[in-house]
């Protein structure tokens, strides 16, 4: 190809073994593959061999980022969510699991409480768990200083 990128290979797939491409990239050595070998991608990224792969194979993406493989996903596979934070995998929650909660504060590991717990305070104190207490137990005090566990005291004695 008269447009192989640097790093390629830059062969023409011509019937037997001709002469070498008159384009050929310098240290590269510009012959062409034998009769039956597929030709190299035109836009293969820089980092990549540009090779097509096999028939059974997905084709690489033509748009793949440098560093990546450039392979499809298998179908069995969940796609990854585009919009996933950093520091997530961006895969989806099962179904049976509680969704977090959208507003959990720094810190805190927002998942719901099981069913039938009260739900945890929406004001609790920085350095307090805000994790909601059994439901035997009054509910903590939204106005805990801080330095306090914020936790109910068992029923009968006065809240902190």
């Amino acid at each position: 190809s008269p447009a192989a990128s640097p790093g390629h290979d830059g062969a023409s797939t011509p019937t037997s073994s001709p002469a070498p491409s008159p384009a050929a990239s310098p240290g590269h050595n510009g012959t062409s593959s034998p009769t039956g070998s597929p030709a190299p991608s035109p836009a293969a990224s820089p980092g990549h061999d540009g090779a097509s792969t096999p028939t059974s194979s997905p084709a690489p993406s033509p748009a793949a980022s440098p560093g990546h493989d450039g392979a499809s996903t298998p179908t069995s596979s969940p796609a990854p969510s585009p919009a996933a934070s950093p520091g997530h995998d961006g895969a989806s929650t099962p179904t049976s699991s509680p969704a977090p909660s959208p507003a959990a504060s720094p810190g805190h590991n927002g998942t719901s409480s099981p069913t039938g717990s009260p739900a945890p305070s929406p004001a609790a104190s920085p350095g307090h768990d805000g994790a909601s207490t059994p439901t035997s137990s009054p509910a903590p005090s939204p106005a805990a200083s801080p330095g306090h566990n914020g936790t109910s005291s068992p029923t009968g004695s006065p809240a902190p």
